[in-house]
């Protein structure tokens, strides 16, 4: 069967140049704009090769070189920095040549320009600057012919909401959580065992030992959905990447809140971390959120008190409470809205006041 003919004759002879014009060269400044960190550290590694060899003591300063560069490739945080600062650099030339062989450029022959490259958990954030004649159906079109230019698993292709010449290509270097890695972790969600709670000291929050269902008071921001059943939060001190399911938010009909990449939240850490398995977050509640609560500490003369919320599966998450003039009158087994707000710490409660008076309202 013959393929379908365009509509029209200029259709065809656009699909046509595309495909047999050439890319168009880069002038000089462009060039120099593309290799400037490669020609950075050339310079940079010319220019220190020439002070050294006047140096009386150059010996010791290439000793000096090789064990700060042996302290840099042996220490694993550094290797990993450099690691990824590298792909931030290797990462535009390769977009670059898979779109031009994935033919993804003007009439004139001009490829989309590369903006900015950011660090990403999983990889590369790539920002590009469409020219006219290219658009974000090209990128998705030829998304697996720009996955082997980049020598990458996956890569996701978002276009902006508000400019439709700015693409975002995340480059995806590092395996996700897979549905096996999701089924064998899931026998940790069971319903926790209610207890009465124990009122515990804002400072050590972050070393807080797992009891009973309680977690570790945690801070994050959405990284991504899998599949739109699982999301992946990554904490916000730490980096540690947590994922949660509807179920284990604290108002499951706010799902559509936490749906944004970059939404903040509050949440516990739950699981001991092995190192092969993410951990589950549990009680996820999102930043500046109205929720009810009940007190459940509040001890005379004390200068906090911790309010109690579930989430469905019966993980419970204590939110801090600061004393103030309006919160005199409250007692145990009060329920109270509040706004949520994070810190460094977990979740805290601000605009505080009786649900009563609100429902009143």
């Amino acid at each position: 069967m013959l393929p379908l003919r365009p509509r029209h004759r200029r259709q065809a002879l656009a699909g046509l140049q595309a495909a047999v014009g050439p890319v168009a060269r880069p002038s000089p400044l462009v060039l120099a704009w593309r290799w400037r960190y490669e020609l950075i550290l050339a310079a940079g590694m010319t220019s220190g090769v020439i002070a050294v060899a006047r140096i009386p003591a150059a010996a010791w300063v290439l000793a000096g070189c090789a064990a700060l560069i042996a302290v840099v490739v042996l220490w694993p945080p550094a290797r990993r920095l450099l690691i990824a600062r590298a792909w931030c650099v290797i990462t535009p030339h390769r977009v670059r040549a898979g779109c031009a062989g994935a033919w993804i450029h003007s009439r004139g022959g001009k490829l989309p320009a590369v903006l900015l490259t950011t660090r990403r958990p999983r990889g590369e954030r790539v920002y590009l600057w469409c020219r006219a004649g290219t658009c974000a159906q090209d990128f998705e079109s030829a998304r697996q012919l720009l996955i082997t230019a980049c020598w990458a698993q996956d890569m996701q292709v978002t276009p902006s909401r508000r400019y439709a010449q700015l693409v975002t290509l995340d480059v995806i270097r590092r395996p996700a959580l897979t549905s096996a890695t999701v089924t064998a972790s899931t026998g940790r969600m069971r319903p926790a065992n209610q207890t009465p709670p124990v009122a515990i000291s804002a400072a050590s929050q972050r070393t807080t030992a797992l009891q009973d269902g309680y977690g570790e008071r945690r801070r994050g921001e959405v990284r991504c959905w899998i599949g739109d059943t699982y999301c992946l939060i990554g904490d916000l001190d730490t980096a540690e990447e947590f994922y949660f399911g509807r179920d284990m938010l604290i108002y499951p009909q706010a799902i559509d809140k936490v749906r944004e990449t970059g939404t903040k939240v509050a949440f516990t850490a739950h699981g001991a971390p092995d190192g092969n398995q993410r951990r589950r977050a549990a009680a996820v509640l999102v930043a500046g959120e109205y929720y009810k609560g009940v007190l459940v500490s509040l001890p005379p003369g004390a200068p906090h008190g911790w309010l109690r919320l579930q989430d469905p599966l019966g993980s419970p998450h204590l939110v801090y409470l600061r004393v103030n003039s309006n919160a005199e009158g409250y007692k145990a087994g009060d329920t109270l809205s509040f706004r949520v707000a994070v810190s460094d710490k977990g979740a805290y409660a601000e605009d505080v006041t009786r649900a009563e008076q609100d429902e009143a309202a």
